[in-house]
C-alpha cells in the first residue's frame, strides 16, 4: 500500500505553489494552501514580511486533517532564514495531529537550515528537510527522488 501524503504549503509569490502542485501530480497527493489573513503581495508585503517572519498570524480555516495522512510535506519560503508565519501557525495548531512530515523550502539565496531548527523545536519528526532555489523541471525530479529515497 503506497503513503498517503497531505501538501500544505504558503506561497507569496507563486513559486512554492508550482513546487507543490507538481509534487501533488508526483505523488497522487492531497494539496492544500494555507492562507494568511494578512497580506504580504507586493515590495510593501515582502518588507512587512521581513519584519514579521518570525511570529504567528491569523490563517483562514483549513479543509484536511493531517492525521488522516502518513506524511505532512510542509512547503514554504524561506522568510528571515525560516518558514512563513502562515506556516508557522498552521503547525502550532496541528503539531499534535502530525505523524511525520518532511519541510521543503524554496529560495533563491538562502537554506532550509533555520527552518529545519525551528520544525524540530516542535517535536514533530521529521523525514526530510529539503531545499530547492531554481524551479526547473530537473530540479522538481531531483526533488521528488530525494524525498522518496
Amino acid at each position: 500500500m503506497s503513503k498517503k501524503y497531505l501538501i500544505i504549503y504558503f506561497s507569496r509569490t507563486e513559486r512554492t505553489k508550482k513546487v507543490a502542485e507538481y509534487l501533488q501530480n508526483q505523488l497522487n497527493a492531497d494539496c492544500e494552501e494555507i492562507v494568511d489573513k494578512k497580506s504580504y503581495k507586493g515590495v510593501i508585503g515582502y518588507i512587512k514580511g521581513i519584519f514579521k517572519a518570525k511570529s504567528y498570524t491569523e490563517i483562514c480555516a483549513t479543509r484536511y486533517n493531517p492525521s488522516y495522512y502518513d506524511e505532512l510535506i510542509i512547503m514554504s519560503p524561506v522568510w528571515a532564514g525560516t518558514f512563513a508565519p502562515a506556516i508557522r501557525t498552521y503547525i502550532r495548531k496541528n503539531s499534535d495531529n502530525i505523524k511525520l512530515a518532511s519541510l521543503i523550502t524554496t529560495a533563491s539565496t538562502s537554506n532550509c537550515n533555520g527552518a529545519k531548527k525551528e520544525m524540530e523545536s516542535f517535536n514533530i519528526i521529521l523525514n526530510k528537510a529539503l531545499y530547492i532555489n531554481k524551479i526547473k523541471e530537473d530540479s522538481l525530479l531531483d526533488l521528488k527522488e530525494k524525498l522518496l529515497n
